[in-house]
Order: C-alpha cells, then sequence, then structure tokens
C-alpha cells in the first residue's frame, strides 16, 4: 500500500469527508403518478396475475415488491418468470428477502437450511430453472427502496427496521433489511413508531416478512 500509487478507478477521501460522502438521500419518485407496493407472493402467482389483470401495468407508475417471491406456494416457476420479465425495467423494484437469502446460498452449492417450503421449491424448479439463473436473479435484486413521493419520506425493506439512522443507511447492514431486527414476536412497527415520535422529519415504513399480530390490512 505505501509502495503502490492509487489506481486511477479509486476515489481518496479524508476522514472528516466519509459521512458527507457516504450519504443516501431518498430517491425522489415524483414522476410516477402511483407507486404500488407488494407483500411476500411466496409461490402464488395467481393472485398477482388477478391483481395485474385488473391493473394494468403503467410506465408512469412504480411498482415495489418486498421480498420473499418463493417457498409455500405452488407456483414459483411463474413467479420465477415474472420477476425475470420485469426486473429490467425503471419503474420496477424488486427487493431481497430471507427466502431468496437461502435459495441462493442453495444455488452457490452452500449450506443451507432445508425445510418443507424450500425443498419443494427445489423439487418444483429442478432442471427447469438452472442455478446459474438464480444466482442471476438474486443478485439483480435490491436491498432497500428509499424514496419521497408526494412530500413525504419512505423507507421500504423486506424485514423492518426499528429506528431511522441519523447516519447514512449504509451502516445497517444487509442482514437486518432482510431479516429485520429481533423476533418475530417483537412488534416492530411499535418499536419503530415510537422512536419515530420524537423525530422533527418523519419517515414512514413498509415492510414485508413479518405479521406476528396478524393485522388485517
Amino acid at each position: 500500500m505505501q509502495k503502490e500509487k492509487i489506481p486511477k478507478a479509486f476515489i481518496v477521501i479524508k476522514p472528516e469527508e466519509f459521512n458527507k460522502i457516504i450519504k443516501s438521500s431518498p430517491r425522489n419518485v415524483n414522476s410516477y403518478n402511483k407507486v404500488h407496493i407488494f407483500g411476500d407472493i411466496h409461490g402464488c402467482y395467481n393472485p398477482l396475475k388477478e391483481y395485474f389483470n385488473d391493473n394494468d401495468i403503467k410506465e408512469d407508475e412504480l411498482y415495489i415488491f418486498t421480498g420473499d417471491y418463493f417457498d409455500r406456494g405452488l407456483e414459483n416457476i411463474e413467479v420465477y418468470q415474472f420477476i425475470k420479465n420485469n426486473i429490467e425495467k425503471n419503474n420496477f423494484i424488486f427487493l431481497t428477502g430471507n427466502h431468496e437469502h437461502r435459495l441462493y446460498k442453495y444455488a452457490c452449492d452452500e449450506e443451507y437450511k432445508l425445510d418443507y417450503d424450500l425443498k419443494k421449491t427445489i423439487e418444483e424448479i429442478d432442471g427447469k430453472i438452472s442455478k446459474s439463473e438464480i444466482r442471476g436473479l438474486v443478485k439483480g435484486l435490491s436491498q432497500i427502496a428509499n424514496i419521497e413521493f408526494c412530500g413525504k419520506h419512505y423507507i421500504i425493506t423486506h424485514g423492518g427496521i426499528p429506528y431511522f439512522p441519523e447516519k447514512s443507511l449504509d451502516f445497517y447492514s444487509t442482514n437486518s433489511f432482510i431479516y429485520g431486527i429481533d423476533k418475530y414476536d417483537i412488534d416492530i412497527d411499535k418499536v419503530y413508531n415510537e422512536f419515530m415520535i420524537k423525530q422533527k422529519e418523519k419517515t414512514y415504513q413498509v415492510h414485508g416478512h413479518r405479521n406476528y399480530y396478524g393485522i388485517e390490512y
């Protein structure tokens, strides 16, 4: 490090400049007329299909999916194809869920927890979707959607977080966004709301993954 010159591809910053440069500002999406947010699909393509049969996909509307696209349902291949057909579109954001995380481990031949749900998914896609295709799809997923829409700031993740940090979101671990914080029986929305009450600038959280208390929306 002392002898070699720093490659031109890298930008040198001073320690005191770090917090100013590593800053996560929300993406302004006011150019869209509407924002659609979808919770966990879990291999159930038909409800998704029914929604889009009644609501045509429009280029001037934004579609955000909170993750957990596979396992539990019987239409994992159809869900995979839907993501593949739309992931490159500018008005689609697909976030990573914990089920994609472990499916990725399977596709990388790493150690993973094989329960009944994942076993059924693997049996369904075996010979139809290659491991390299799975790896490519999961790599294309996002961790969070940090957006500003109609004058409000939203943080959208799969797992749900307990507070919005004063520093950049880059200081949060990836697992925090994917798995959330703490156990399922912790009311993460209550924790987050109690934190946000004290904040002057409000950030609204939307997440999937957990609905331990069976709240109907």
